[in-house]
């Protein structure tokens, strides 16, 4: 997904990760994250992996907000926030919440620093509605 600043967000998701002391799996395939060429020991990036077989070893799912991710995360049960870029990844947004399978994000065009800790925080605390 497109965004103005691909490299500052993967840098923001490494400061959080680091200040809280969450191991981080960074997908760059579609563009919306540039990640450093060196990365801590806790930090891993992937171009292309089926998410159904990542996802069951995550403990929360942050991500764009696209139908099939959305539906990964959802068949795995795991706690989910998106940050919608595009279309329906906003309708998918609302209906994480309403439906009490994660937290509604923020759109991309408002990234900060300090909404992303929020949001990963607030994401760390959640119960997944079974």
């Amino acid at each position: 997904m497109l965004n103005a600043h691909p490299k500052q967000i993967a840098l923001d998701v490494l400061t959080v990760c680091k200040k809280h002391q969450i191991p981080v799996i960074m997908n760059e395939s579609w563009g919306g994250i540039e990640c450093p060429e060196k990365l801590p020991r806790w930090a891993f990036k992937i171009k292309n992996i089926p998410f159904h077989f990542l996802f069951p070893y995550l403990g929360c799912v942050i991500h764009h907000g696209g139908s099939g991710t959305t539906h990964t995360a959802l068949i795995h049960k795991k706690p989910q926030a998106i940050i919608p870029h595009i279309a329906d990844q906003f309708f998918w947004n609302r209906q994480i919440q309403k439906k009490e399978v994660g937290i509604s994000g923020f759109k991309i065009k408002k990234w900060s620093l300090k909404k992303f800790e929020d949001l990963v925080c607030v994401l760390r605390e959640f119960k997944f509605k079974e």
